[in-house]
């Protein structure tokens, strides 16, 4: 089982490659083998601690289909979205220092902070995906139900601990 995190980037002026490049930068993947297309995408078994990949989108927002539930308010569909970046990590990640254990959600936390960062210095706006029940997020700065971003850099590049 693996935690899935997403971040759609619903306006500005980035593309797609400037996503990803910037997600391959969180992860430490710069060096690591890609597969080219839509979406871009890091290669399955390169000893990453998230599998990446970044898509574009033609900007519609989802809309019900065959898998809702006959009620469905729409609210966990995805939003309108010009590019999706989706990280994917096994539940039994774990990352140790001497600061403590860091989790899948703490890293996921982590992700989604350090990408909101570079998109909010974009000029972008954006949403993320909490895969627990909570469903799209606004709010940029609580990312608790997802993790602790501060104990989820644990050997991500840039980390300082």
């Amino acid at each position: 089982m693996t935690l899935h995190t997403r971040v759609a980037v619903t306006s500005g002026d980035v593309t797609p490659e400037a996503v990803f490049a910037q997600c391959r930068s969180i992860i430490g993947a710069d060096k690591h083998q890609v597969i080219e297309g839509d979406p871009l995408a890091m290669s399955p078994g390169q000893g990453l601690p998230a599998l990446m990949w970044v898509e574009s989108s033609n900007g519609e927002p989802e809309t019900c289909n065959e898998w809702c539930e006959s009620d469905c308010s729409g609210e966990y569909h995805e939003p309108a979205h010009l590019i999706m970046a989706h990280f994917d990590t096994a539940y039994s990640y774990k990352a140790y220092s001497h600061t403590g254990t860091a989790h899948c959600g703490d890293l996921h936390a982590c992700i989604v902070a350090r990408l909101g960062r570079w998109l909010d210095a974009q000029g972008c706006t954006w949403r993320w995906y909490d895969e627990s029940g909570d469903g799209w997020a606004v709010d940029h700065l609580d990312l608790g139900a997802l993790g602790n971003p501060l104990r989820g850099g644990v050997g991500l590049p840039g980390e300082t601990r």
